[in-house]
């Protein structure tokens, strides 16, 4: 494993860098999760961050279980492991698609799904919700234009806003 160190932007000075591109409490939040889900079947976010990360608030933990779940590198690791582990997208699909045509009689088809769909959202191909965020700012010296200027500009701002906006869907 190969280990890297860089100053991170928070007060909490450095920060290890692991091989994959995640931090070592990121590694250890997608290793929790993982392990609570091949024990229950169920993705438990909270409870990886509540091991994972120095609190005991559910609330906390849940704000940041859910920034976790939305930073690019966790999502490309988790879709590695997932895949590596033989539960590739496509075979999930293909699992929820044979699980509608079939009759299920070992298992019941609705724990079946449910841990189908657990996977899906783990992949982020069944999100609960999916968070976008856009930042945008406009820095005008506005002692220098008139206000018909100003408010030109802030249309214009606003116009490019809904452009951006626009794009995202």
């Amino acid at each position: 494993m190969i280990l890297v160190e860089y100053n991170s932007m928070s007060s909490r000075g450095r920060s290890t860098v692991l091989d994959n591109g995640m931090t070592l409490k990121q590694d250890r939040f997608v290793a929790h999760l993982l392990t609570d889900f091949a024990k229950t079947g169920k993705i438990k976010p909270v409870d990886a961050a509540l091991a994972t990360y120095d609190t005991t608030s559910r609330s906390i933990a849940n704000g940041i279980a859910g920034e976790n779940l939305n930073k690019p590198i966790i999502r490309k690791n988790l879709q590695a492991i997932l895949s590596g582990s033989g539960l590739k997208l496509d075979e999930i699909l293909s699992e929820v698609k044979d699980l509608a045509h079939a009759k299920v009689k070992e298992v019941s088809g609705d724990t079946k799904l449910r841990s189908l769909v657990e996977l899906l959202k783990l992949h982020n191909a069944y999100p609960s919700n999916k968070n976008t965020v856009l930042g945008h700012s406009t820095v005008i010296n506005v002692q220098q234009i008139s206000f018909t200027e100003a408010k030109e500009k802030l249309k214009q701002s606003h116009v490019e806003s809904a452009a951006l906006l626009e794009d995202l869907d």
